[in-house]
């Protein structure tokens, strides 16, 4: 087996469970970058490749093949104001966060300089800069996870209308 990007490493020690997405790996398979899914402070760290696969072997973590943000939906299904919030953080980390920048972007330094740069130029907070980041990074890398949560939002406990 080899690890791949956007694949879901799931770890357990005691009763903690953790999960992380594969966002990198370099040239020679010798070091990934992962983020675990579930943290809201998440960000990206760099792991050596032989170390995650030495934990899958030895059964203390697998490869889950059911991802928690992997939802299908149409263009046609998502709402105009959906795509407008999308559409806005996507022009604003496409810039920072496409494979060209990788993997100097998951370098703390260096992404700490692009996200002001992009904040500078966007004029949106880096607070919400690093927040589509995590988003994009967590969810699969790609343009619709940046699609918010509305489904999350009030009446807790209660059934929620699915807004697609």
């Amino acid at each position: 087996m080899l690890l791949t990007v956007n694949m879901l490493i799931q770890t357990v020690q005691g009763s903690e469970k953790t999960v992380e997405r594969v966002l990198w790996i370099n040239s020679d398979y010798s070091m990934a970058v992962v983020i675990d899914i579930h943290a809201n402070k998440s960000t990206p760290t760099f792991k050596n490749v032989e170390d995650i696969m030495q934990l899958i072997e030895e059964g203390r973590a697998t490869v889950l093949t059911e991802d928690p943000y992997s939802i299908f939906v149409t263009e046609k299904e998502i709402s105009e104001k959906e795509r407008l919030v999308r559409d806005k953080a996507w022009e604003i980390i496409n810039v920072i966060a496409r494979k060209e920048s990788e993997p100097e972007i998951f370098d703390v330094k260096r992404r700490v300089e692009l996200i002001k740069k992009a904040s500078t130029n966007s004029g949106v907070s880096e607070k919400t800069i690093y927040k589509y980041l995590r988003r994009f990074w967590q969810r699969g890398k790609h343009k619709n996870a940046l699609l918010p949560d509305y489904k999350n939002i009030g009446g807790k406990g209660l059934e929620k209308k699915n807004h697609r």
